[in-house]
């Protein structure tokens, strides 16, 4: 009785969604790149190119309207008309691997991939590595609150302050720390939430490290 209606969308495996300040859905795939979505829900245009495929995170600037879209082939930046106007990939910087995503941060941007974290600013990108004290080069996770950042690793936690790690987070120190692969960190109020891939999520505050949430969700096997 009822006709199913045109498929808007290019794909159904979604890996990343966001919405830019003129209401636009920014819809990222796996292997079909980018749709993007107009605000009546009908109009859509799809980018797909040797960068804008394998997307894994997508940013809105909110004071410019510009969009970065970390993909698995490099950093690609559109200007606030969705125009594509910047690809940052490994011939663009000084280290190789995908790109998983990117934090806002005061004069400077923090962009998380498998070879370490690399700060783009006005200079240009430069990078940080464990031999410059991050506690692991294999970067997940970035939190940002002011100037701290949080950088979330393979092998632990870094509490950075103004591009200088102050200090690190690692399992089975004294800290509290019950996993050192840190998948996401998200600040909520005073306290950080830290997800780990195997000890599901803790809270974190300078006066009390390292705990688990007051109320746990249970999970099944």
């Amino acid at each position: 009785m009822l006709r199913p209606g045109p498929a808007v969308l290019s794909d159904r495996n979604i890996s990343a969604l966001a919405a830019d300040k003129s209401g636009r859905i920014w819809i990222g795939y796996f292997d079909r790149g980018l749709d993007l979505l107009e605000a009546d829900a009908v109009r859509v245009t799809h980018v797909e190119n040797e960068h804008v495929f394998c997307v894994n995170r997508i940013v809105p600037d909110i004071h410019t309207g510009a969009v970065a879209v970390a993909t698995a082939n490099g950093l690609v930046r559109f200007d606030a008309n969705a125009s594509q106007q910047q690809v940052l990939d490994a011939s663009r910087r000084p280290n190789r691997g995908p790109c998983y995503g990117r934090s806002h941060l005061p004069r400077w941007l923090g962009v998380r991939h498998a070879g370490s974290l690399t700060f783009l600013d006005g200079a240009g990108p430069h990078s940080m590595y464990a031999f410059h004290g991050l506690v692991n080069n294999h970067v997940y996770a970035l939190g940002v609150s002011g100037d701290e950042l949080m950088v979330g690793t393979l092998g632990g936690l870094s509490e950075i302050n103004k591009e200088i790690v102050r200090v690190n987070y690692t399992a089975g120190a004294g800290s509290g720390l019950k996993h050192n692969w840190i998948t996401a960190v998200v600040p909520v109020g005073d306290e950080w939430m830290v997800g780990t891939y195997g000890a599901g999520i803790l809270g974190w505050t300078a006066r009390d490290g390292f705990k688990p949430l007051r109320k746990q969700l249970h999970t099944s096997r």
